[in-house]
């Protein structure tokens, strides 16, 4: 999806969740919440003091957890077996969670929660 595209999207709509490998500019400051990893935040993050995106970034960060707005969300260690889909299984869970609750702090929980169970699997699987 374009940047132009993402922009306009968030621009009109409520609960707008982006998930993207791009380094983050002002065509996202309309989104809701952004999830990036520590490696994409490590990229972008010149960028997100000048646009103040800071409350809506959710970074993960692998068996460590996940930040949101200066809160850790600390993470069960569980045995990793596969990495493949744990990004995705982490949106998929978070946007489920908050469209149900209302609730960023107990829908950030859960989707950690389904993403560790995809990692204790081989392969790409569903929950």
């Amino acid at each position: 999806m374009s940047e132009k595209h993402i922009w306009e999207i968030s621009k009109h709509n409520k609960n707008v969740f982006l998930d993207t490998k791009k380094i983050l500019g002002n065509w996202c400051t309309s989104c809701d919440f952004i999830k990036i990893n520590h490696v994409e935040f490590d990229k972008t993050k010149h960028t997100i003091d000048n646009l103040n995106l800071y409350n809506k970034l959710i970074i993960t960060h692998s068996d460590k957890g996940c930040e949101f707005q200066g809160k850790m969300f600390p993470v069960e260690r569980v045995n990793c077996k596969d990495m493949s889909g744990a990004g995705d299984t982490f949106i998929s869970g978070l946007v489920c969670e908050y469209i149900r609750t209302k609730d960023q702090s107990q829908a950030i929980n859960f989707a950690q929660d389904c993403a560790t169970k995809v990692v204790q699997k081989l392969g790409v699987c569903t929950i």
